[in-house]
């Protein structure tokens, strides 16, 4: 515990603080892999499947470092949680059965559970530690963002060697992504889709390893307990967890829908603002007729950018709100799986029957409510991949606008070059939907600022 909370690492040896040069950055081409990006998928295929795709083609770019061993860490961090709640609801039963027959509880037990639960939370509190430090994020988004650069650059280099010609498709890109754009998209959106779809894989392995872990302890409680508590302990997390798929699958669409306009007037407002900017910037580097720059000039352009500000934050709120509509939403679903299981154990206790007893039913409820926990994170680790799943979009629509290409050669191949790798003519422009409109406005919106 000292050296975790005393961890200094900017105050390291020499060693650590001499500069140090960025990892090798791979070869466009080969990083990119298939097209349709990513790794050969089209951006209208789905929810899943994009997500899905985005994470193989993560995997397939050398980011197998330390993959398998997080997802080790994850699927102990899965275990430990049960194993802590499973002791300390023993405990519980032991203190209240020697209340019961006044009599002093077992020392030698009740020590050797106390020391399992810190153990398991010292185990907990250093496996979540390491898995931080271990898991492949940094790296990944630092590759992902030297690579749009690199992607943002070529797009913009094409589009000046063939001037102003509005009618070719990485034109209307280049027009659209200005330098704010390109900011909020190698700030948040790479961000949010590294860590909200590619995290995500990492959270599989906790849930999984949790329903087990649940399974075997019911298993091995039924001589504790008896047949009932195990059976409703078992019964309600795995309730809860099926309750949680439903009421996301119940709101995925207007999640995705609120998430991907969020990401969408996220970049708008972050292109406007810096647009107008630099060409405050130009000003005073334009040649006769420019005019003066007037204070009516700078307050229209505030404007501007005000409305396009207020259009986001409308969109947030509103994506914001879905969102809490959906968590009460699975509240109230895990407040049923939960609250009738505990009905259910008051009334057998409260039976003449006494199937099961008071003892029981204390420990019992302390089981029951430690698992709400984990299906409250799925659900929020579900919400968050919604916006994760926007945040790809994104970088789909920047990675798609055209193949590959040498600076010397034309984008009018750009047809038969997908042909040739069998891809459909159209494979390489966007497919957000239908977002033909959304490039025009978002066109309009920079040229106006």
């Amino acid at each position: 515990w000292y050296r975790l909370n005393r961890n200094r690492l900017w105050r390291g040896t020499d060693e650590l603080l001499a500069p140090q040069e960025p990892p090798k950055l791979p070869v466009e081409k080969d990083w990119i892999g298939a097209m349709p990006w990513p790794d050969g998928t089209r951006a209208d295929v789905g929810f899943f499947r994009l997500c899905f795709a985005f994470c193989r083609f993560l995997y397939k770019t050398g980011n197998q470092h330390g993959v398998k061993r997080c997802l080790l860490f994850k699927a102990a961090l899965g275990v430990l949680p049960v194993v802590f709640s499973t002791l300390l609801s023993v405990a519980i039963l032991r203190v209240q059965q020697a209340c019961e027959d006044d009599a002093s509880p077992d020392r030698t037990e009740l020590v050797v559970l106390c020391l399992g639960m810190v153990a398991t939370a010292t185990a907990k509190t250093r496996l979540y530690y390491q898995f931080q430090v271990d898991v492949p994020l940094a790296g990944v988004r630092f590759h992902l963002r030297h690579v749009l650069q690199r992607r943002l650059l070529n797009l913009h280099a094409e589009a000046t060697r063939f001037g102003m010609d509005r009618k070719r498709e990485h034109k209307k890109a280049a027009a659209r992504l200005t330098g704010g754009a390109c900011a909020q998209l190698q700030d948040m959106i790479v961000f949010h889709a590294v860590n909200h779809v590619w995290g995500f894989v990492f959270e599989v392995p906790q849930v999984v390893c949790t329903l087990l872990a649940t399974f075997v302890s019911g298993i091995l409680t039924r001589k504790i307990y008896g047949l009932i508590i195990p059976c409703l302990y078992v019964a309600s997390t795995i309730g809860a967890m099926a309750c949680v798929c439903l009421v996301f699958g119940y709101y995925r669409r207007s999640l995705e829908e609120l998430a991907h306009l969020k990401a969408m007037w996220h970049v708008r407002y972050g292109g406007v603002a810096g647009n107008q900017v630099n060409k405050i910037y130009q000003w005073s580097s334009k040649k006769g007729g420019a005019g003066e720059l007037t204070d009516e000039i700078l307050e229209q352009k505030v404007e501007t950018y005000g409305g396009v500000a207020y259009v986001y934050r409308r969109r947030a709120f509103q994506h914001f709100l879905m969102g809490v509509v959906y968590e009460s939403s699975v509240g109230a679903a895990q407040f049923l799986v939960y609250g009738s299981a505990l009905v259910a154990m008051a009334l057998l206790a409260m039976s003449p029957s006494r199937l099961v007893t008071g003892e029981v039913f204390a420990s019992g409820a302390a089981l029951l409510t430690s698992g709400m926990s984990t299906s409250h994170t799925l659900a929020n680790d579900l919400n968050m991949l919604v916006f994760g799943h926007a945040a790809v979009l994104q970088l789909a629509d920047v990675f798609n606008e055209s193949p590959i290409l040498p600076t010397s050669m034309s984008t009018a191949r750009l047809p038969q070059l997908a042909r040739r790798h069998g891809h459909p003519a159209g494979s390489f422009s966007s497919s957000l939907y239908s977002l033909g409109q959304v490039r025009a406005g978002l066109l309009h919106g920079s040229q106006s600022a």
